[in-house]
C-alpha cells in the first residue's frame, strides 16, 4: 500500500493501480485503498468504476473528511451539483480544516448560482491552504460573477503568481480584463500572448481543394445567446456547398439542441473526450475549417484547438477579443468591432463582415412593444438586464451621475445573480456612496420566458455597461422598443452595442466619453414624446435592418469563410 501510495504520487499509475489491486486482493475491504484506486481511475477516465469505488470507501469509512471530500469533487466533475454540495458539507463537518472540500465546495456554490456563498467558501479554503491553487481560481471566478472584477483579476494573479504557467488561471485572467477598464487591449494582447506561449505552434496544412466541411465547435449548443445569434446563419447557410459538422461541448441539450442539431450533416457531443480524441475525431469527419464558438468563455475546448483540429481555425462570435492561441488563425469581426489600427491587438488575422457581426432572429421574442412607461408614471425609468460582471465600478459611477441629473429618475437592475440578497445589498451600497437614495432603484433577479421581455415595459431607456457592454441585452431592449445608450471603447467587448446600433441606423445613440455618455440620457430623458415616437417604431427598424436579413447574412458569412480559406492556402503556399 505504500508502494502504490509513492508511485501514485510519483505519477506512475500504472504501477499505483496494479499495487492498489494487490492490496485489495489481500485486504477485499481496504478503505484507503478503496479510495485511492477510485481516485486513480476517476481521474484516469474510468469514472464509473472510479465513482463506484469513492462511493464504496465513503461507506467504509463514514468519519473520513478525505474520503467524502474526494466523492464530492467526482460529482462535482460529473455535474451532479447537488449531491456534491452534500457530500463536500459532510466532509467538512469530519474536518473544518479541509480546504480541498471548502474549495470543491466553492466551485459547486457557484454552478448551482449562490455566489456569496461560493465566495466565502473560497476564502475559508484560503485561510486553511493560502497557496491553494484552485481555491483562487474560483474566488476569482465568483468575485467576477459578482461584478468585483478588480478583486477577480487580483484572484487570479495570485494563482498566476504561485503558478505561471496555470492553464485556468491564465485563461481566467484574460477573461477578466475584458471587464476593467483599468486595463487597455494592449493588455489584454500581452496576457493572451502569455497564455498562447504555453501552447506549442501546430502549422496548419491546408488541402489543395476546395472548401468543404466546416464545423462549429461550441459550448452553448443549447439556449444560450449564442445558439440564438447562430440558428439564422446556420439556416441560411448553402447547403449544396458545404458540409456542416457541429462539435458540441455543452453540458446539458434542450429544445435549441435539437433546433440547431437539424441544420448539420454530423452533430457529435465531445464532451468529456480529451483533447487526442477530439483531434482524432475532426481528422476522421476530414473537417476543413472550424469555428470556435466559445473561446475562454465556459465549456471551452481550447485545447483541443491548441493541438489543431482542422487545417484552418476560426474565432467567432462567442468569445470577444484575441485568444493568443498559435493555432488561432483568423478572427471574424466586423468594422464596428475592430477598426484597422486595432488589428496589432489581435495574434489572429482579422476578417471583418460586411455589417454588423451579429445576425438576429426577431421570431423568437413574443412580447408587444407597450407605450413608454414615462407617459403614465411622469417620470424616466433607466434599467438594464446586463449580467452582474458588466456592473463594475466605471459603469455604477456613469449610472449614478446620469440618475442624480435626471430628476425623479429611476433605475431598474435585473439579472440572474441579483436575486441574492447580499449581492443586491453590495451594488445599492455602491450606488447610494455615490449620492443616489436607495428608493430610486429597483433591484431583482433574473425572470425567463415571455416575463422577462414584458419587463421591458417598464423601461424607458436601457444604459449599456462599459467596459463591457451588452449584445443580448442590447438587441432585445432594442426590439421592445427601448433606446440604448452606449459608450464606445478601446476593444470589441466595448463595442459590441456600437455594432448593432450602426447596423439599425441608431448610431446617435453611441458615444465617446462619459460626459458625453450623460449629455445623451439626459436628452433622451427630457422628450416624452420623442421616445414614445422611438417606442412606436423601433421594432419595424431592427426588422427591416441588416441584423435581421439573414440570407444576406448567411452569403456574407459563407463569403467570409471562403476568402479565409483562399487566404491561407496563399499564406501555407507562400511559406513552403
Amino acid at each position: 500500500m505504500e508502494m502504490a501510495v509513492q508511485s501514485h504520487v510519483a505519477g506512475q499509475v500504472d504501477r499505483a493501480e496494479s499495487l492498489y489491486r494487490k492490496t485489495l486482493e489481500s485486504t477485499p475491504l481496504h478503505p484507503k485503498a478503496t479510495q485511492f484506486l477510485g481516485v486513480l481511475l476517476f481521474q484516469a477516465g474510468e469514472q464509473e468504476e472510479g465513482l463506484r469505488l469513492l462511493e464504496q470507501a465513503s461507506v467504509l469509512t463514514k468519519f473520513d473528511s478525505e474520503a467524502w471530500s474526494n466523492l464530492g469533487n467526482a460529482y462535482y466533475v460529473l455535474g451532479r451539483i447537488d449531491e456534491a454540495i452534500v457530500v463536500l458539507e459532510n466532509a467538512i463537518g469530519l474536518n473544518e480544516a479541509n480546504a480541498s472540500a471548502y474549495c470543491t465546495l466553492s466551485a459547486c456554490l457557484r454552478k448551482e448560482g449562490t455566489l456569496g456563498r461560493a465566495i466565502d467558501a473560497a476564502r475559508r479554503s484560503l485561510r486553511l491552504q493560502p497557496n491553494l491553487l484552485q481555491a483562487h481560481c474560483n474566488l476569482g471566478n465568483s468575485l467576477l460573477g459578482s461584478g468585483d472584477v478588480a478583486g477577480a483579476i487580483a484572484s487570479f494573479e495570485q494563482a498566476l503568481y504561485i503558478s505561471p504557467s496555470h492553464l485556468e488561471a491564465r485563461q481566467s485572467h484574460v477573461f477578466a480584463l475584458h471587464y476593467s477598464d483599468r486595463h487597455s487591449s494592449r493588455e489584454i494582447l500581452e496576457s493572451a500572448q502569455k497564455l498562447g506561449s504555453l501552447h506549442t505552434k501546430v502549422n496548419s496544412v491546408t488541402p489543395n481543394r476546395p472548401l468543404k466541411t466546416i464545423a462549429f465547435l461550441s459550448g452553448d449548443f443549447r439556449r444560450h445567446p449564442v445558439a440564438f445569434f447562430l440558428d439564422p446563419v446556420l439556416k441560411n447557410m448553402d447547403r449544396t456547398k458545404f458540409q456542416i459538422v457541429l462539435l458540441s461541448n455543452a453540458k446539458s441539450e434542450d429544445d435549441w439542441t435539437d433546433r440547431l442539431r437539424a441544420y448539420g450533416d454530423d452533430f457529435h457531443d465531445v464532451k468529456g473526450i480529451s483533447a487526442e480524441a477530439l483531434r482524432d475525431l475532426s481528422v476522421q469527419l476530414g473537417i476543413d475549417l472550424v469555428v470556435d464558438l466559445s473561446g475562454f468563455t465556459g465549456s471551452n475546448r481550447m485545447d483541443g484547438l491548441a493541438l489543431r483540429l482542422a487545417p484552418v481555425q476560426v474565432s467567432w462570435l462567442g468569445y470577444s477579443g484575441t485568444t493568443g492561441l498559435p493555432t488561432m488563425d483568423w478572427i471574424i469581426a466586423d468594422q464596428q468591432l475592430v477598426h484597422e489600427t486595432d488589428r496589432q491587438n489581435y495574434t489572429e488575422h482579422v476578417a471583418n463582415l460586411q455589417e454588423s457581426v451579429f445576425c438576429f432572429d426577431p421570431s423568437r421574442i413574443k412580447a408587444t412593444v407597450a407605450p413608454p412607461p414615462c407617459l403614465k408614471n411622469g417620470f424616466i425609468t433607466f434599467g438594464s438586464f446586463n449580467n452582474l460582471a458588466k456592473l463594475g465600478t466605471s459603469t455604477i459611477t456613469m449610472w449614478a451621475e446620469v440618475l442624480r441629473k435626471v430628476e425623479k429618475s429611476r433605475l431598474i437592475l435585473k439579472t440572474l445573480h441579483l436575486g441574492e440578497a447580499r449581492l443586491a445589498e453590495r451594488v445599492q451600497q455602491q450606488f447610494i456612496l455615490r449620492g443616489v437614495d436607495p428608493s430610486r432603484l429597483t433591484i431583482t433577479g433574473y425572470t425567463e420566458g415571455d416575463d422577462h421581455f414584458e419587463q421591458y415595459a417598464s423601461i424607458d431607456i436601457a444604459l449599456d455597461p462599459f467596459p463591457y457592454s451588452g449584445a443580448t441585452t442590447t438587441i432585445e431592449a432594442l426590439h421592445m422598443g427601448v433606446p440604448v445608450v452606449s459608450l464606445s471603447g478601446d476593444r470589441y467587448a466595448s463595442r459590441m452595442s456600437q455594432s448593432i446600433l450602426k447596423g439599425i441606423k441608431r448610431g446617435e445613440w453611441v458615444v465617446s466619453s462619459q460626459d458625453e455618455y450623460t449629455e445623451l440620457a439626459i436628452q433622451l430623458a427630457q422628450d416624452f414624446e420623442g421616445l414614445s415616437n422611438i417606442r412606436r417604431s423601433l421594432r419595424a427598424e431592427i426588422e427591416q435592418s441588416e441584423l435581421c436579413d439573414h440570407e444576406k447574412f448567411g452569403k456574407d458569412f459563407e463569403s467570409v469563410l471562403e476568402s479565409i480559406w483562399a487566404q491561407s492556402k496563399t499564406r501555407d503556399q507562400e511559406s513552403a
